[in-house]
């Protein structure tokens, strides 16, 4: 290897770890958030059991919902994003550099996750963001609905 090289390897390495280290904060914040609505969610049930569900109750939970989304998403689209930027711009420069394969050298992200894991995992996160972005505000919003209309036709 030339100096040039192992300057350009060193520099790589240093970029890696900055990238790991950034997917594993947007990761973090990614779990924060999705406790933070949880957390809502369960502050929101102690709320109702002392009263009624009203109509700022049902625009809190949209909003909550909709921020907690866009947010969940947001971060969980840098993190494939940096994923691809470890993937091509530096596990391919530096298994050239060294005469190796990306696959060898940084496996975690360059081979292809196991489809029988896969599946399961995508389908629980489909699951998991359904019942709480979707579901749960759903639900909410129809028992409001029913609850109100049943008011007027008893009035």
């Amino acid at each position: 290897m030339t100096d040039e090289q192992k300057i350009q390897h060193d520099y790589l390495l240093a970029d890696f770890q900055a990238t790991k280290a950034e997917i594993a904060r947007r990761s973090n914040a990614q779990k924060t958030a999705l406790a933070a609505m949880v957390g809502f969610y369960a502050w929101l049930l102690s709320q109702l059991v002392s009263t009624t569900l009203c109509f700022w109750h049902i625009g809190a939970i949209w909003i909550v919902t909709i921020l907690g989304y866009v947010f969940y998403r947001r971060e969980g689209v840098e993190i494939v994003r940096l994923g691809a930027l470890i993937r091509s711009k530096i596990a391919e420069v530096a298994a050239k550099n060294l005469n190796v394969s990306a696959e060898s050298l940084i496996p975690s992200e360059v081979n292809a996750a196991d489809k029988k894991y896969d599946c399961v995992t995508k389908t629980l996160d489909r699951i998991f963001s359904v019942s709480l972005f979707g579901l749960i505000p759903g639900t909410l919003t129809v028992l409001y609905i029913v609850e109100t209309i049943c008011k007027r036709i008893s009035n």
